[in-house]
């Protein structure tokens, strides 16, 4: 919402969301939309989400084509103003839509999250994961049913949660109760992911189903846990699969308590 509210500093495009939406965008349930990618680490975010499961995002205006000067002598401020953004506008259009995002986040009763999103994104991320590594696993005799079933039961509960919430805004004598009650669900659903030792041999690192990845801590491993375990059997010898398990039913269990966070009671007493 917050990119179609602000102009985009490119006059070939309307507003940055159009921008977005044209050089980087995706099907997601069946809609053409601007991608969302998953968060790897590099930046100031990574322990917020990392260690304490506060969702986040990371908004990057960049040439398409790469940005030849990061991280050299040559990233500085003359090449910033004479052939980065000489103007500044695409600064300034980023610095507004983060702007709006915090007012958005902060003046609205119930926070601008959509339950199902996280639902679709964990079902397509299972399904890629299990074309990967379903046929290595079975001939370790280890199942991902469990998974699949907890994974239904949290698609369930975000269907539920996502009435509540359209019920909850339609409701113009709600109580501040009830409405605390609804946020700290949205909020307490990412904090369900963190597992409290951290992944195998990365303490500060908690996030079952997204971690910057273990050999390029830049980009992003989606179920890290579970696929470096896979990893390491299939690389080291011997292979220790049982590892492999338990980070599986790691995951499992995650979930479950990520269903659990949206199905708490309370709510029907309230509204």
């Amino acid at each position: 919402s917050a990119a179609k509210m602000v102009k985009c500093p490119n006059p070939a495009f309307d507003t940055v969301y159009d921008e977005w939406l044209h050089y980087r965008s995706t099907i997601f349930n069946g809609t053409k939309l601007p991608l969302v990618g998953n968060l790897g680490s590099g930046s100031d975010f990574t322990m917020f989400l990392q260690m304490l499961g506060i969702s986040c995002a990371d908004f990057t205006y960049a040439n398409i084509t790469g940005y030849a000067v990061y991280h050299s002598v040559h990233d500085n401020f003359y090449w910033m103003t004479n052939f980065g953004d000489p103007t500044f506008t695409h600064h300034q259009a980023l610095g507004l839509v983060w702007s709006k995002t915090a007012i958005l986040l902060a003046t609205s009763p119930v926070l601008p999250y959509d339950p199902r999103d996280y639902a679709i994104s964990l079902q397509n991320l299972f399904s890629t994961f299990v074309q990967l590594y379903g046929p290595t696993l079975q001939d370790q005799n280890i199942t991902l049913s469990y998974i699949a079933e907890e994974l239904d039961q949290f698609v369930t509960a975000s269907i539920a949660l996502w009435n509540e919430l359209q019920n909850a805004s339609s409701n113009s004598s709600i109580s501040e109760q009830a409405l605390r009650i609804l946020n700290n669900k949205l909020m307490n659903l990412e904090r369900a992911f963190i597992i409290p030792e951290g992944l195998p041999g990365r303490q500060f690192i908690k996030h079952v189903i997204f971690a910057p990845s273990s050999v390029n801590f830049y980009a992003s491993a989606t179920f890290p846990g579970l696929s470096d375990a896979i990893f390491s059997a299939l690389h080291t010898t011997p292979p220790d699969w049982d590892e492999v398990r338990r980070q599986a039913d790691a995951v499992r269990v995650h979930i479950r308590y990520a269903t659990q966070v949206m199905q708490q009671p309370g709510l029907e007493f309230l509204i």
